[in-house]
């Protein structure tokens, strides 16, 4: 991939779908009314990571993950995450998958859990939003962070729970 805006009325759809894509350039979501973007793997057993920032414009939406309902599609976001006045959203109902932010983030709005799992790799993965967990979706630290102490593992975001939800990723 060379370059990607979103821009659209209705939803966009960026298919991270071959074994291992990495995406090296900006994202920009700028998408109005009804419409989001959506970046997600479709293939099973597939790992992409977005290493360019990724702007999510004000009254944009952008959703990572989908819904499909493979546990093993998995997409890194390595470079720097920003939304304007909006929410950022993890999966659709009945989704799987995960998701696992890096990077200095500044979110405009909540981080809102619908399906899957969500990890963080830094304690500044969400920003100052409020992470919100629906049922049945897993939540957890992806890998070590820092030294890996107890102490390297606390985020400063509220947490919303909704339901039952796993926390801990195992990893």
């Amino acid at each position: 991939i060379t370059g990607t805006t979103a821009t659209a009325e209705t939803s966009v759809r960026i298919a991270l779908d071959t074994s291992s894509t990495d995406v090296w350039v900006p994202i920009i979501v700028n998408t109005t009314g009804s419409g989001y973007a959506n970046i997600s793997i479709p293939s099973s057993s597939v790992t992409s990571s977005l290493y360019g920032d990724v702007t999510v414009n004000s009254g944009s939406r952008l959703v990572l993950g989908g819904n499909n309902s493979s546990t093993t599609r998995r997409i890194n976001v390595r470079g720097n995450l920003s939304t304007v006045n909006t929410d950022l959203t993890i999966g659709e109902t009945g989704g799987g998958g995960m998701v696992v932010l890096y990077g200095n983030n500044s979110i405009g709005g909540n981080v809102v859990l619908r399906a899957g799992q969500l990890g963080f790799g830094t304690n500044t993965a969400f920003g100052n939003s409020t992470v919100v967990i629906s049922d049945g979706t897993f939540f957890g630290q992806q890998g070590t962070i820092g030294g890996g102490t107890d102490a390297e593992r606390t985020l400063a975001n509220n947490i919303s729970l909704q339901g039952n939800a796993t926390l801990g990723l195992g990893s």
